[in-house]
């Protein structure tokens, strides 16, 4: 009887354990989202930027990069993460380039994950000694993006300047009315978690 009783205090115990888990990681999340969120109202690229770098993924990104580029007269376009056997001409024809900036538009097309994004631009900004970064993403993958790209360059004194691609304003409420606004905000907290811990010793 006492073992049982004690089972059953154990098993109260975890799951209050359990949900003040839950508890935590759902302001942490909301946190997350509507930091996130905020990002769309800081949008200013400053005059001596030295490259724009988008993140290949969810539509609107490369068509941002490539307006602002054009707007605010930045030197160098650098896509980042396309697939293989995708050219500019390829790009041009889906996102309406012009052939007239294609020397100022590079394409990578190694790096699959963000910290590989991240680890290939390092590499062309160290050897083209561009010290200002205006870096393109999502929404809901900016404040990931920005952190692995400080964590990736935070020795090399190189700015990083988070813009958001146009593709809609969200409202911090959407995180818990919508489904899948919901869905990809909770899919970013748990990566941007993983690479807090894989990136704390860098």
């Amino acid at each position: 009887m006492i073992k049982a009783t004690f089972k059953q205090y154990l098993l109260i115990f975890a799951v209050i354990v359990f949900l003040f888990f839950l508890i935590l990681e759902g302001i942490g999340l909301h946190d997350y989202a509507v930091s996130s969120i905020n990002y769309q109202t800081n949008k200013f690229v400053p005059n001596n930027t030295g490259m724009i770098v988008v993140l290949a993924g969810s539509s609107g990104r490369i068509s941002t990069a490539y307006e602002l580029m054009k707007e605010r007269e930045v030197p160098v376009l650098f896509i980042a993460g396309v697939y293989k056997a995708v050219s500019f001409d390829d790009l041009a024809r889906e996102f309406k380039l012009d052939y007239n900036y294609k020397e100022r538009i590079k394409i990578d097309n190694v790096s699959r994950t963000t910290l590989e994004n991240a680890k290939v631009t390092q590499q062309y900004a160290e050897e083209n000694s561009v010290k200002t970064i205006a870096l393109v993403t999502s929404v809901y993958h900016i404040k990931r993006a920005e952190f692995i790209f400080n964590k990736v360059f935070e020795d090399q004194g190189t700015m990083i300047i988070p813009y958001t691609a146009n593709t809609g304003t969200l409202e911090s409420g959407s995180v818990w009315r919508n489904y899948r606004t919901f869905i990809n905000f909770l899919d970013e907290y748990v990566k941007y978690q993983y690479y807090r811990i894989i990136l704390s010793n860098k």
